[in-house]
Formats: structure tokens, C-alpha cells, sequence
């Protein structure tokens, strides 16, 4: 299959948890938390233009928060949602349930290569992984999980390969 050139590619990071972005070891203050060079955004280092930007959503309505926020992102012209947290089994974990219903097209191959890749780094716990992937009105949105580990092997060995020809296939 012949692929598209890559292009710039824009795109939204975003948190779904009640636990802050992850930090450096030792930083634990409010500020350090807050500082977006924390944030799985700095995984990306040369690859595709993310904005520096991302949203909490937290509390009781976690729910309608992130549907908002992923329909705001629909509205936008950023090409790419990453979510991240509460992809778990746990009765917290909402963000699979809540996002799916936003997407045309589920891309199943996305959770199942995670899972794999996640095998031989947690074993079986890989199991527990609910990551998923999908395009809507010509974008990509991605929920991953809210650790630091699985959030860089998912960008670095899953998505940010595929993503200029994902984003290509999704808007045509």
C-alpha cells in the first residue's frame, strides 16, 4: 500500500483521571503537577506538533466532562485526540464508555497491539488495559491508559508511527 507523504500533525492532550499528569522523580509540589514539560506531551519529542495544552477532568461529573471536552475537540481543528486514564477495570474508569459512543469506527487492531506490546513489559497485567482507538468526522481519538510507562510505549511503538497515515486515511 503506497502511503501520503507525512505532514505536520496537530493535535490535543488530554487527562481523564482524578490523579495529576505523571512528574520527574522527586518533583511532587502542586506547580511541578501542574508544569506542562511533565506531561506525556514531552514524549513526542520530534515527532508530530502536539499543543502544549491539556484539560482535567475530575469529580463526580467525569462522565459528561470528557464528552464535552471530546466533542470540543471534534469542533476544532486538531487533528488528533490523545486521552489518557481511566481506562481500567475499576468502577472509576469511565473514559472507554464514555468516548466510544462519540466515534464512527472503532479500531480494534490499536488495543490489541497495546496489549501485546504491554505483555512483555507488565506480563499478564496487560490484560487490564482497555486502550482504544478510533476516528470520528475525520479525526483521530486515542484513550490510553494513566501510567507514564504505558502512555510512552503506547505513543512511541503503537500511534505516533501510523499517525500522519492514520490521520490521512481517517479525513478522506
Amino acid at each position: 500500500m503506497r502511503r501520503k507523504p507525512a505532514r505536520p500533525v496537530t493535535g490535543w492532550m488530554a487527562r481523564a483521571s482524578l490523579q495529576p499528569f505523571p512528574t520527574s522523580p522527586g518533583r511532587t509540589s502542586a506547580s511541578a503537577r501542574r508544569n506542562v514539560s511533565t506531561s506525556p506531551v514531552r514524549f513526542l519529542g520530534a515527532g508530530p506538533e502536539f499543543d502544549q495544552r491539556r484539560k482535567i477532568f475530575s469529580g463526580l461529573y467525569r462522565d459528561a466532562c470528557i464528552q464535552a471536552g471530546v466533542r470540543r475537540f471534534l469542533q476544532g481543528s486538531a487533528q488528533c485526540l490523545i486521552v489518557t486514564g481511566g481506562t481500567g477495570a475499576g468502577q472509576r474508569d469511565l473514559t472507554i464508555e464514555t468516548v466510544t459512543p462519540l466515534l464512527e469506527k472503532v479500531l480494534p487492531g490499536f488495543g490489541e497491539l497495546f496489549r501485546w506490546l504491554s505483555y512483555g513489559e507488565v506480563g499478564s497485567a496487560a490484560m487490564l488495559s482497555r486502550a482504544l482507538c478510533g476516528v470520528s468526522r475525520g479525526k483521530v481519538v486515542c484513550c490510553l491508559p494513566g501510567s507514564e510507562e504505558a502512555v510512552r510505549l503506547a505513543l512511541c511503538k503503537v500511534l505516533l508511527p501510523e499517525l500522519p497515515h492514520l490521520i490521512w486515511v481517517a479525513s478522506r
